[in-house]
Order: structure tokens, then C-alpha cells, then sequence
């Protein structure tokens, strides 16, 4: 068994490290990095250079820290910050010497996978081999334990498609966006079958190409997955409890029953086994476009809207900043509908600060 942290912090400029050099100085232990989440600025699209800027600046920073001891560690960074989002990462670490029961994190990542399998079974099934790898990885074999799996995926860009146009073969889509066939769509609803397929959420046998992005029944409750043009493999990170009770840090989550609903941090509480006086550390969540065209009977225009993409992640990062207090939330998103959460509503997880933990740590204080 092992401890989980994470701290939160504000980023300003895509190049501007300052941010990591400070929490380094201020006590943080690079080589005890295994993941870092987070939102940038940029499109959000598969080949935002503002994400791909920022990953490099991070990697850089924690190089240049942890000299030979550089750890490997798992990027999941989301692109575009619109409305309420502020850019941020939130850096975990793992003390393997610890044993508060806690917070546990588990990293994986696969081979490299062709763009032609993307949105495809191949992706799928590389998918369920890395979630199970990050179980591993974290000692979260009992799927009850785990509250959030993000995946980052590559995505489609107009230069692997022009290769597969070469090579006499298909994308899944040629519409590289996030319209009702958009390929990020196909591609991160294949992540989240996989995901449902690997803890048992839905059967193995319905983790089929011909389901992916077409039957909305079958989804992931935990799943948070999202593209990029800068990877060729697949990136994953497993958050879950390591025990009931106990730890400084705990997770939870729920799912949104509808873009209003203002309820599923509340139930991640109880999720996470969380006190009432447990304090929010982080929050992240998805936000789709609903399957139906009406939002608790009445009708919405969201679906027509050029930008509708934009909107979705502008509502959700509202949604989460509002109940957490917090403009550094994880909020991607912007799918027409999607398999991760059900169709109407979206995952959300929250990492909460434990009033009374069985034991403390010192970190370094957050920006």
C-alpha cells in the first residue's frame, strides 16, 4: 500500500515554469511524481500547441529538478480554458513508504497505436490492457475502490490522415472535431468502453467497435478521456481509495443527472466516505452535449450553437467551480454525447482534505 498527494497549481504563461521551481524549492520531491492532470489554455482540439507547449515546459522543469532520479510520469492535460476555468495542473505524488490508506494513484501506457485503429477495437482493447496495468500499479484491484480513470489518447490529425489516405486505409472519421461525427467523439468514447469493459461497469463482449459512440446505454461512470495530436500511445491514471477510511487525502465521485445538476459533488462526498467537514482539494468532471434536446422539459438550443463544443466546457467548468469554490477544476468535454457517464449526465470526481487523517504529511503550500 501507498500514499497518494496532490497540489494544485496556477499556471501563467505555457513557458513560464516558475510555478514547479517554487513548489520544488518549497519541499516538494520530484522524483515522487507520477502524474500530473490539468487544464492549459488553447483550442482543446487534437492539435492544440498550446496543450503540447505546456507538456513540454513540464516535463522540462521536472527534468531539470529531478537530475538522474527522473521519474516517469503520466500527462493528462486538457486543452482550452474558457469562462470560469483557470489554467492549472494539479502534480501527484506517491510516498510507496506510507500506508495511510488514502488517496492511491496508478499510472500505465501502451505501445504506440496506429492512427487507423483509433475509435476501433484495437484501441479499445489497448485501453482494458493499461487500465489493468494502472490497477497494478496503484493496488487497486477491487474496481469498488476506484473513482476516476483519465485517459489521454492520440487523436487524428489532418497529417495521419493524409498518411492512411497513402497507405489505402480509413480514419474513423475526417471530421477531426467534436461534432456528432467527429473523431475525438469515436476516439474517446472507445476509451471509455474500454475503461467500463476493464472494471466490470459493462460486459466484455459489448466493448465492441460497432457500439462505440452509437449505444449510449453502455458507459463508464469513472471515465474521463480526452485526445491529442502530440501523443502516439495511450496515457492512464487511476484514482481510487486504498482502504475504507483513513489517509489526508480521500476521492469520490458521482455522475451529473443533467447540466443543472448541482448535487454530484455532494454525493462524491459520500462516495469517498467523506466527513461534512472534509475540505475540497480538487475537483474534475466532464461535460457533453446531452442526448435529448430538452433539459428537464424544456427546450435547449445547445446542439445548433457553431461553438457548441466551447459552451459545454464553459457550463461545466461553471458547474464545478460553483460547488467547489474553486476555478482550478479538470473539466473537459464538449462531445456530442458521450459513454462516459450516462447519456444525459457526465462523471465527476472530487479529492477531499480529511478533517481528522489517520496520519499527516507536510506538502508544499499551493499557488
Amino acid at each position: 500500500m501507498s500514499t497518494a498527494d496532490l497540489t494544485v497549481l496556477t499556471l501563467g504563461s505555457p513557458e513560464d515554469p516558475s510555478p514547479l521551481r517554487e513548489c520544488f524549492d518549497a519541499g516538494l520531491d520530484p522524483a515522487q511524481i507520477v502524474a500530473v492532470i490539468g487544464k492549459t489554455g488553447g483550442t482543446g482540439l487534437g492539435d492544440d500547441p498550446v496543450r503540447a507547449a505546456t507538456v513540454t515546459m513540464i516535463e522540462r522543469t521536472i527534468a531539470d529538478a529531478a537530475g538522474r532520479e527522473m521519474p516517469e510520469i503520466a500527462y493528462v492535460l486538457s486543452g482550452g480554458s474558457p469562462g470560469l476555468i483557470t489554467p492549472h495542473i494539479a502534480v501527484i505524488t506517491r510516498d510507496r513508504e506510507a500506508t495511510s490508506g488514502g488517496l492511491a494513484v496508478g499510472t500505465a501506457r501502451s505501445g504506440a497505436i496506429s492512427p487507423g485503429d483509433l475509435g476501433r477495437q484495437g484501441h479499445i482493447d489497448a485501453v482494458i490492457a493499461a487500465v489493468g496495468q494502472a490497477q497494478r500499479d496503484a493496488d487497486l484491484m477491487d474496481p469498488r475502490r476506484i473513482h476516476a480513470v483519465m485517459v489521454k489518447s492520440p487523436s487524428l490529425t489532418t497529417e495521419s490522415v493524409a498518411e492512411l489516405d497513402r497507405r489505402g486505409l480509413s480514419p474513423i472519421s475526417r471530421d477531426l472535431g467534436l461534432g456528432p461525427a467527429g473523431a475525438m467523439c469515436f476516439i474517446n468514447d472507445a476509451a471509455a468502453l474500454g475503461v467500463a469493459a476493464a472494471l466490470g461497469e459493462i460486459d466484455r463482449s459489448a466493448a465492441s467497435a460497432s457500439n462505440v459512440h452509437n449505444e449510449f446505454d453502455l458507459f463508464s461512470e469513472v471515465a474521463m478521456t480526452s485526445a491529442g495530436g502530440e501523443r502516439t500511445d495511450i496515457e492512464v491514471i487511476v484514482l481510487g481509495n486504498a482502504s475504507d477510511h483513513g489517509g489526508a487525502l480521500r476521492i469520490g465521485h458521482s455522475c451529473t443527472r443533467d447540466p443543472l445538476d448541482l448535487g454530484a459533488v455532494e454525493r462524491a462526498r459520500v462516495s469517498a466516505g467523506a466527513d461534512i467537514d472534509d475540505s475540497i482539494r480538487y475537483a474534475m468532471g466532464k461535460m457533453t452535449l446531452p442526448r435529448t434536446r430538452t433539459v428537464r422539459g424544456n427546450p435547449i438550443g445547445w446542439h445548433d450553437e457553431a461553438e457548441a463544443a466551447l459552451i459545454a466546457k464553459a457550463m461545466g467548468g461553471a458547474l464545478l467551480a460553483a460547488t467547489t469554490g474553486d476555478t482550478r477544476v479538470f473539466l473537459s468535454g464538449g462531445e456530442h454525447v458521450s459513454q462516459q457517464g450516462p447519456a444525459d449526465g457526465n462523471p465527476v470526481a472530487v479529492v477531499f482534505s480529511t478533517a481528522h487523517p489517520a496520519s499527516t504529511r507536510r506538502r508544499p503550500p499551493a499557488r
